[in-house]
């Protein structure tokens, strides 16, 4: 019993000291920005060539805005457009990793 709890006070401190900061959503949020700008051109999107040729695969940061909510052994990230106000999707960080989540519509509909 005592081990058992020694093991779940270490996992828990490991999680409250490994949990991501903001510029970890950031960076995971632009990283990710700039995989589907780079997809949507090879594709053969002209405007995402263009914009890919100007260099807004580093504007990440402007683009897209980060809430995140912290909870000590775990964050929660919402992505929202700057251009439109919609939600992007939502990111999971825990253990020292970004993970994003794929949520769908019909979830989102019933959020709101």
């Amino acid at each position: 019993m005592r081990k058992s709890l020694g093991i779940l006070l270490l996992l828990a401190a490991f999680a409250f000291y490994s949990n991501p900061t903001y510029i970890d959503f950031e960076n995971k949020a632009n990283e990710l920005f700039h995989k589907e700008l780079t997809q949507a051109a090879a594709k053969g999107n002209w405007g995402a060539k263009v914009a890919q040729f100007l260099g807004a695969q580093k504007l990440g940061a402007l683009v897209l805005t980060i809430d995140r909510e912290d909870y000590y052994l775990f964050s929660v990230a919402t992505v929202t457009s700057n251009l439109n106000g919609q939600t992007m999707g939502y990111m999971l960080g825990v253990f020292g990793k970004v993970i994003p989540l794929q949520i769908s519509a019909e979830a989102l509909k019933a959020k709101e």
